[in-house]
């Protein structure tokens, strides 16, 4: 969370002014819909503005003095919204290959 915020009911508003909470507050008391979340131009806990760390290009050469390559992940990928991480596919279990209950003798 990026302070100053303010949580109302069960929605949390982040990087706020007085100024925008004063807006937030009159939006609310009149009924109109209020986006929650950072009320700058940031994603989640990401720097305001453009990436100021690990921009140097000779942090991704490779160990063998080749040419540079890209990062694994660029800050535009890294900020497109996507499925959320704790979403995943359910597990197919597998049937059992030798199972020693099918070896026993009565």
């Amino acid at each position: 969370m990026n302070a100053p915020a303010v949580q109302i009911n069960d929605d949390y508003y982040e990087d706020l002014t007085p100024e925008s909470f004063t807006k937030i507050l009159d939006n609310l008391a009149t009924g109109k819909e209020v986006k929650p979340g950072p009320q700058v131009a940031r994603q989640c806990s990401a720097p305001s503005g453009d990436p100021t760390t690990l921009t140097d290009p000779a942090l991704y050469r490779r160990g063998n003095g080749g040419q540079p390559h890209d990062p694994a992940l660029r800050d535009a990928d890294a900020k497109r919204p996507g499925e959320a991480a704790n979403v995943h596919e359910a597990a197919v279990p597998k049937s059992p290959i030798g199972d020693s209950s099918a070896n026993r003798r009565s």
